[in-house]
């Protein structure tokens, strides 16, 4: 019997038929044993991470359970809706358990079951936290531009967010060994915005937030004086003093970028004040008067003061600090 390569046909041949049968029987034994690989008991790998042997010991958030015989790993997937994080099945008893949390919570500890199988969500489209879509999340000193990333489509890092991306660099807590930012394709597909917050966060805390007015805004406009609803500043929205209130900030090539910036008026740098703004470059022509010791950028600081905080080392010792991460979250309509 004559043996063809099949990836190496070619044209006249006699043997054209045949050839094309093989690659026909071929192709479809490729996809037979894709199928096979994305499938586990009819769930979609690329969607639920399943785990079997294992159960959720602690650290979640019982949402509801369902019984009935018959039931199977894959109508527990297909009933674990958009508010379910992950659920665990048991084919002794024929039941489903589903909780709220997601893979990149903290906190989850599982333990040694042969009666369950555990399934979790994977590939998100976006990153929530309590009600809020995380739309970007900037890592301090990681000499990557806040702004840069945030302005770059190509820097995208959600729908889906891969298996590969830290956990930690989703995350407000917990996030000592994230060495990125993360961005959200919703930056570029700003529409129905109904709430901005802009948030700092230093030892898991949010030490400083400014809440905006997302309606009809775009991707650079939200971040403006006159949309701030509330913050953890005194008056910030009827402060006259503001000079700038920018997201591109203040840039004079090579000496200084000041992004997410909002600051008082521009004299000299012994007299600036600011609420907050990120140094978003390796130097910056003030730093000697700040008496900022830069490790690295970007650098998060803001006013620890009720209102602007002053810069200047002889009476600003302790008028500002630095933040771990800066985040923007969102609501919507």
């Amino acid at each position: 019997m004559k043996t063809i390569n099949i990836f190496s046909c070619k044209l006249p041949s006699k043997d054209l038929v045949v050839c094309s049968a093989h690659v026909i029987l071929v192709a479809a034994w490729l996809v037979q044993i894709k199928h096979c690989q994305c499938q586990v008991d009819g769930v979609s790998q690329s969607t639920f991470k399943i785990v079997r042997g294992k159960r959720l010991a602690s650290g979640v958030t019982w949402m509801r359970n369902i019984s009935r015989q018959g039931l199977t790993l894959q109508r527990c997937a297909i009933a674990c809706a958009v508010d379910c994080g992950m659920f665990e099945f048991n084919k002794v008893y024929n039941a489903c358990i589903f909780y709220k949390e997601r893979n990149y919570d903290i906190g989850i500890t599982v333990s040694s079951d042969t009666d369950w199988t555990w399934a979790y969500k994977r590939r998100h489209t976006t990153i929530s936290h309590g009600g809020w879509t995380l739309v970007f999340r900037a890592q301090a000193k990681i000499q990557v531009s806040a702004y840069e990333t945030w302005n770059d489509t190509a820097a995208t890092t959600d729908n889906p967010v891969q298996d590969s991306f830290p956990h930690a660099c989703l995350r407000l807590v917990d996030y000592a060994s994230c060495d990125r930012h993360f961005r959200s394709h919703i930056v570029d597909n700003w529409d129905n915005v109904d709430k901005v917050r802009f948030s700092l966060i230093n030892n898991e805390l949010e030490v400083a937030y400014i809440l905006f007015d997302g309606v009809g805004s775009n991707r650079s406009s939200w971040f403006s004086q006159s949309r701030v609803l509330s913050s953890s500043w005194f008056n910030m929205r009827a402060d006259s003093k503001v000079d700038i209130f920018d997201l591109f900030g203040f840039k004079i090539v090579p000496k200084l970028w000041r992004t997410f910036l909002i600051f008082g008026p521009k004299v000299i740098c012994n007299l600036d004040k600011f609420y907050t703004m990120v140094i978003d470059q390796s130097s910056d022509s003030c730093l000697v008067f700040w008496d900022i010791d830069l490790t690295g950028y970007p650098s998060f600081y803001y006013s620890t003061e009720p209102d602007m905080g002053n810069l200047y080392t002889l009476f600003s010792a302790d008028q500002h600090a630095q933040a771990e991460v800066l985040a923007v979250s969102v609501t919507f309509l």
